[in-house]
């Protein structure tokens, strides 16, 4: 998650109270700065409350094209612009999705990220 640590300091909550507020540990919250582990749909919509901002702020969802994105295969052009079309809530469950499915053994390979629910 991109833009979490940002957030929780520009709010100047720490990493405890934070997970406190969410219902996390500390090492948690520092795991989701770190890109390690991955918030469920639940607490990534806690974060959101708590920091006060929306989910697409913080898993960076910016609607300016990266240099990443020009090199998108046309399937997942297709899939991010229908994505984007999505309201939050859309958005979230998407994002909630794609979370059961590498949980369910659906990553092209072992994945070095942790789920966390």
């Amino acid at each position: 998650m991109t833009n979490l640590r940002r957030f929780r300091k520009s709010r100047k909550i720490t990493m405890k109270e934070l997970g406190d507020l969410v219902g996390v540990s500390e090492s948690m919250i520092s795991y989701y700065e770190k890109g390690t582990r991955a918030p469920s749909f639940e607490i990534l919509l806690k974060l959101g409350e708590v920091l006060d901002c929306s989910v697409s702020d913080l898993i960076g969802d910016s609607h300016s094209p990266s240099a990443e994105e020009s090199y998108l295969s046309d399937p997942e052009s297709i899939m991010l612009e229908a994505y984007r079309e999505l309201n939050e809530h859309g958005q979230l469950k998407v994002y909630d999705y794609i979370l059961d499915l590498l949980r369910g053994g659906y990553s092209k390979k072992d994945s070095a990220i942790e789920l966390h629910a």
